[in-house]
Order: structure tokens, then C-alpha cells, then sequence
């Protein structure tokens, strides 16, 4: 009989290894399906565990100890040469399968949202908290009437980071943060950008989603788009949303997610 549990830690070697204990078990009678990688956040905010499936086939651990023979055990009992060490063996990597989603392209509705200026004070607060445990000179202020940040200073390239990674995870985090007690229309979605970074981000993303659309136009094959962040592939979807020859599709798992033009049949 196969047994099959879910374990939750905070990485999943722990998570493995919480499996194999309740099992009472080693590493290669098992099967390993990584649900959730998990995350440490920043700050501690936006933690998540790990999550893994551990499948155990007791029948077959039964098996192989029953096909021992007399002789068998006999043998196993007289002393063998030490064998010679073996390198040690890499981590092994356990693949996930390609998940296919077009539903992500359709348009969906804004989530409502309300203005508040306690809430803009408050996100206003936590970020400029951030930059400065970031080490960075940046000052923070808040749009007039208006539920954005702008984020400000010489060093302000290390707070965006590498394709915006950085500036959307302080987004990101800012909106638990402030939104951790309002529901329902409460909600106040708060943008947190620099000096039009968005607004130049999202102007070249619709010039490379064009781009690759004319180039699977012209020759006739799926293009595949780097890993993009949910932020990022939405205006991928939008940008292409409309057009009469192709049509857009996300492939993968995060943060390896990506987008895939593809040719309208």
C-alpha cells in the first residue's frame, strides 16, 4: 500500500526530512513532489514554508525483503572489502511539471479600492523604514490625493533593483502591511514607484511584446519571453490582448514563470 503526506517547513530538505521520519524510513524509498518551495520574505513579512508530497510504497519495501534468500543472507553476513569512497553526489533536483495557463491572459477586473490618507501615511511610513535598512539615502513621499509613493534619491537603482524585483517586493509588502486589517471596500491599494519608473517600465514592455509578435508573425513559431514577475506578464497579455494574429499563454512555475506567443489558429 502507498502512503502519501504533506509536510510544511521552513525549506524543503526539513520538510523531506520531517517525511522520512514519520515514516521511519531513509531518502530512496521515497518519491518527492515539491508543491511550494516557500520563501523567507523581507523583513518577515510575506514568509512562506515549503510544502512537499512524500510518497512511501510499504509493498515494495516488503517485497524486496521477502525475495531474500537463505543464501542471500548468508552471503550479506561474511565481511566484504571496504569499497573504494565515491564522490559525493550532487543534490538531487526534483522536477516539476510545466504548468500551461490561459486563463491568466484574459482581462480580469480591478480589485475595488479606496482612497485613504491614513493608510497612504502608513505605507509612507513602512517604506521609508525599508529604504533606510536597506542602507540607502532615499527619501519617500506621498502623491497628493493619490494612494503613491514615490521613492527618491542618488541611490534609488537599489531599491528598484534588477527588472524592478526589488520596488515590487516593497510594493508588494506595503500593501499586506497596510491592508492587513481592511476588507471589502476598505482595501487601499497602494503604488509604490520612483521618478516614472512604472510608467517607462511599462512603455517597454508593450514595445518588446510587439516585437515579439512580429517575430513569430514572420516566422511562424511559438516565441518564448524571459521569466517575468505577475506585475510584468499582465502587460505582456494586455499589450497582445487585442491582436488579430497571436495570442499569449504563461508557462512554468514561479519565479520561473513565463510568457509564450504563440500564433492564433
Amino acid at each position: 500500500m502507498t502512503k502519501r503526506i504533506e509536510v510544511t517547513a521552513k525549506t524543503v530538505e526539513e520538510a523531506v526530512e520531517k517525511a522520512l521520519k514519520e515514516f521511519g524510513t531513509t531518502r530512496e524509498n521515497v518519491d518527492v513532489y515539491v508543491v511550494e518551495e516557500g520563501s523567507k520574505g523581507i523583513f518577515g513579512i510575506g514568509a512562506k514554508d515549503a510544502k512537499v508530497r512524500v510518497s512511501f510504497n510499504e509493498e515494495k519495501i516488503e517485497n524486496v525483503k521477502i525475495s531474500l534468500s537463505t543464501d542471500d543472507i548468508d552471503e550479506a553476513k561474511k565481511p566484504s572489502p571496504k569499497p573504494a569512497p565515491k564522490p559525493k553526489k550532487k543534490a538531487e533536483t526534483v522536477e516539476k511539471p510545466v504548468v500551461e495557463d490561459e486563463e491568466e491572459s484574459k482581462p480580469r477586473p480591478e480589485r475595488k479600492t479606496t482612497y485613504s490618507a491614513e493608510a497612504v501615511a502608513q505605507a509612507r511610513d513602512f517604506v521609508a523604514d525599508v529604504v533606510k535598512k536597506m542602507g540607502t539615502s532615499c527619501e519617500v513621499t506621498a502623491v497628493d490625493g493619490e494612494a503613491r509613493l514615490i521613492i527618491a534619491g542618488e541611490d534609488v537603482g537599489i531599491v528598484i533593483g534588477r527588472r524592478g524585483d526589488t520596488i515590487d517586493a516593497i510594493q508588494y509588502l506595503t500593501n499586506l502591511y497596510v491592508n492587513k486589517d481592511r476588507h471589502g471596500d476598505d482595501y487601499c491599494r497602494i503604488t509604490v514607484d520612483t521618478e516614472n519608473y512604472r510608467a517607462r517600465r511599462e512603455e517597454t514592455l508593450k514595445k518588446l511584446a510587439n516585437s515579439v509578435a512580429n517575430k513569430a508573425i514572420k516566422y511562424k513559431k511559438d516565441m518564448s519571453l524571459e521569466p517575468m514577475n505577475p506585475y510584468e506578464r499582465r502587460i505582456i497579455h494586455a499589450a497582445l490582448q487585442n491582436n488579430k494574429y497571436v495570442k499569449t499563454k504563461s508557462v512554468g512555475e514561479e519565479p520561473n514563470r513565463r510568457i509564450v506567443v504563440t500564433l492564433k489558429k
